[in-house]
């Protein structure tokens, strides 16, 4: 994702409504446009911004990769945490690409980043952030669990140690896989906001040892 931004903000010179084409592939997205179709018109208007598919020898793909709409998604519209700052690139000392705030959160700069980007916060603002998107993981983490119950209910377990990351079953139909990404894409987003607020708020206990690790993993999470 990160190389993807940084491809955007070359062509787009900072403003990402000046990439020819964006506008129209999101509208497309919001009005229910088949990936197979969305894939066509992205690759035709801005080919060079998004990530290519690893696809197998002998097998060809008609849709763009759900990762890369996502990306696409946030990068325009701020995605689940509601500011496409977060999704922005930055271009850092030793960092060999331009990471987005949430790339950053947890490393050495996170928290300096944080306040530079949001700089109308204060540091108690920043920590009510990091409680507020903690919870919220919390929310996104317990719907992955509901869903992929129901889906195991309804389509099969596979064996102990047999399971595919995130998606659990290799099996499952395409939109049940879709929706169970959509989930934890949330859920690791939000985290890394909480994070990243954490950091800003200038706390010298790393978030992972603090209340809104265990807030941000409700018991029996998977990820």
């Amino acid at each position: 994702m990160a190389q993807l931004l940084s491809g955007v903000a070359k062509r787009s010179a900072g403003s990402i409504g000046s990439v020819p084409g964006i506008e129209s592939i999101l509208q497309r997205m919001k009005d229910g446009t088949s990936q197979e179709v969305l894939g066509k018109k992205i690759r035709k208007v801005n080919a060079d911004l998004f990530m290519v598919e690893a696809t197998p020898p002998g097998r060809t793909r008609k849709s763009v990769h759900p990762f890369t709409l996502r990306a696409v998604t946030n990068l325009l519209t701020g995605g689940v945490l509601g500011d496409r700052r977060y999704y922005e690139p930055h271009h850092l000392p030793k960092w060999n690409v331009e990471p987005s705030l949430l790339n950053v959160a947890g490393h050495t700069g996170g928290g300096p980043l944080t306040r530079r980007v949001f700089s109308e916060m204060s540091k108690e603002e920043h920590a009510l952030k990091a409680t507020e998107f903690a919870r919220r993981a919390a929310d996104e983490r317990r719907g992955y669990a509901r869903a992929l119950e129901r889906a195991i209910q309804r389509y099969g377990d596979v064996p102990i140690g047999r399971h595919t990351s995130g998606i659990y079953n290799p099996d499952f139909p395409d939109r049940v896989k879709d929706a169970l990404r959509g989930y934890l894409g949330r859920a690791n987003d939000l985290t890394a906001a909480s994070i990243a607020h954490h950091e800003a708020a200038g706390r010298r206990t790393p978030w992972r040892d603090t209340e809104l690790r265990d807030l941000a993993y409700p018991p029996g999470s998977f990820y």
